[in-house]
């Protein structure tokens, strides 16, 4: 495949291509806006941790060219820009979900945010850039993963603007124009699409629809960075089984159109715990065991331990399950599961990415399906014995059959 290949635009144009809080889009703008309102940290929704409703309508008046919103009760996927600035927050690693009181609350981890700070704006959009193409899932919006996990987005997004014609698209032009988008590419990717500056969106306030979008004109520099992405895709497509898993790091091919384009935004970085001491406040129906651990146990020995003090038989497959830092779902399975990632025997306690009001389910049976909820109470820098310790037990557990006496 030609490594040159990209659309044919004229470089020394794409070359005066500026980045600021406005420019190509308002897309460092609204995101400062979002960033400044979870600052000290916000409650979210329990299962999905999306922002609650109060919050939106004062978010979407801070955004450069805030909504009219025409539903009475409208939730997040109701304002597509802040649906999609929500998607890049979470999936730049800018936050974490923590479980310290009635509801979860997300917050921003500082390091990264200091590093935020420390860009460039190109370097902060090519960070939010990369952050949506490679670990956007649609968990982190509260829906299912898509058929390309991380870059289920990615592939939509770029098979849209491919079958986009020139002159843009008139979404009025059939009667269910609109309907269309909220499928392919999803209205929150096309908002995204206008905040990245790749599209321009034309609003026709007299139409019905909450977001009542009338037309979609592709811009140049969204044809050269789409076509960049697609040409980038197809080669770590051809190249992923010599060369490991899919990634899209920048080359010089785009460093020799923007030669300041020198850093990424830093991954969060968990520190290593194997020799720290770790209680979880595990939780059944009604009943509850803090149970200590050391960072070096072995997840298996962890399991066994949480069966004992639920005194619940080891006779069935399990899992344990997290959102982690970029807001979607990992799994470690029993040893005897197959086509999984991750298997206990070989990952200990210490080496999850955990942090205090950090939650664990530990799902067991998967007939039953009973799931515990193990949340981080404390993480002690000493290490203690590596077998595990019920430290206090309240409440009866449920009986684990429906037999048992």
């Amino acid at each position: 495949m030609d490594s040159n290949l990209v659309i044919n635009v004229d470089l020394n144009t794409l070359k005066l291509q500026r980045f600021a809080l406005d420019q190509p889009g308002s897309l460092l703008h609204d995101f400062a806006v979002l960033l400044d309102f979870v600052s000290a940290g916000i409650e979210v929704s329990a299962k999905t941790h999306l922002l609650p409703q109060k919050a939106l309508l004062e978010i979407n008046q801070r955004l450069a060219n805030p909504m009219t919103v025409k539903l009475k009760r409208p939730q997040q996927k109701s304002f597509p820009y802040i649906n999609g600035l929500f998607l890049i927050l979470r999936s730049s690693g800018l936050t974490r979900v923590i479980n310290a009181g009635p509801k979860p609350r997300l917050i921003l981890d500082e390091k990264v945010l200091a590093n935020w700070h420390s860009l460039t704006a190109i370097e902060q959009y090519f960070s939010l850039l990369n952050a949506w193409f490679l670990r956007g899932s649609p968990e982190i919006l509260g829906d299912r993963p898509g058929i390309w996990e991380c870059h289920y987005y990615l592939f939509k997004c770029l098979e849209f603007f491919k079958r986009m014609p020139a002159e843009g698209i008139d979404v009025t032009a059939t009667k269910d124009g609109f309907d269309h988008l909220k499928y392919y590419p999803e209205l929150h990717n096309l908002a995204l699409m206008d905040l990245f500056g790749l599209v321009t969106i034309e609003i026709d306030p007299s139409l019905e629809q909450n977001w009542p979008v009338s037309k979609i004109i592709p811009t140049q520099w969204g044809q050269f960075i789409t076509e960049y992405y697609r040409t980038r895709t197809l080669r770590n497509l051809e190249q992923e089984e010599e060369q490991g898993p899919f990634t899209l790091a920048w080359d010089s091919e785009l460093q020799s159109v923007f030669p300041e384009l020198k850093r990424q935004l830093a991954e969060p970085v968990s520190e290593g715990m194997l020799n720290a001491t770790i209680v979880f406040k595990v939780v059944l129906h009604k009943a509850y065991r803090l149970i200590q651990v050391s960072g070096s146990t072995i997840l298996d020995d962890f399991a066994s331990a949480i069966l004992d003090a639920f005194d619940f038989d080891h006779d069935h497959l399990y899992q344990f399950s997290f959102k982690n830092v970029y807001g979607y779902s990992e799994h470690i399975s029993h040893p005897m599961m197959t086509d999984v990632a991750k298997i206990t025997v070989e990952c200990r306690v210490g080496e999850l990415p955990l942090m205090q009001g950090m939650e664990i389910v530990f799902t067991f049976d998967f007939g039953d399906n009973w799931e515990f909820s193990c949340v981080v109470e404390s993480i002690l820098d000493q290490p203690c014995d590596q077998k595990p310790k019920v430290l206090k037990k309240q409440g009866k557990p449920p009986k684990q059959y429906a037999f048992d006496y």
